[in-house]
């Protein structure tokens, strides 16, 4: 008969911490957020830009990316932005710049369903003032214009 080897207290003791650690790692791989879901932002917007309460420079511009299919406006401190279309002729290559290109307005570009608002001089908004700033998001599917959506965030412009 096999000579049976003493109980190792250390050696199980180990055995389980690893055992519980892997088990916490499990845990937290399925319980973990992450992607979209951890950004916060609703079905229809993909990405914004500045994000949620992030500090920015006066002269910072707004860009917020829809989802393919969907458009909108921007409204910035209760200020509602008029939106210029993108055209082909709009190409960033083209040498003359061309009106959506110089637009003191929110610009909406269709082929990655962007909308983009620089504040400048003889715009509605030149300049954000040292604080918070409100961005409201409606925006809507191209197919279905009558059913509009809203998503509000801030950030905080600096002195």
């Amino acid at each position: 008969m096999a000579k049976r080897r003493p109980f190792d207290r250390v050696q199980f003791l180990l055995s389980v911490g690893i055992a519980v650690g892997f088990l916490f790692i499990a845990m937290a791989v399925k319980n973990g957020v992450t992607g979209k879901a951890a950004s916060g932002l609703p079905i229809g917007i993909e990405v914004i830009d500045p994000t949620t309460g992030s500090r920015q420079l006066r002269q910072a511009s707004i860009q917020v990316k829809l989802t393919s299919g969907y458009t909108g406006e921007l409204i910035i401190n209760g200020v509602a932005i008029p939106v210029d279309q993108l055209t082909a002729s709009d190409n960033p290559l083209n040498s003359q710049p061309t009106s959506a290109s110089k637009s003191k307005n929110t610009v909406f570009d269709p082929g990655n369903s962007t909308l983009t608002y620089q504040p400048q001089e003889g715009a509605p908004i030149d300049k954000f003032n040292p604080g918070t700033q409100t961005v409201r998001v409606e925006y809507w599917k191209i197919a279905t214009p009558d059913t509009h959506l809203t998503f509000d965030y801030t950030f905080i412009v600096e002195a």
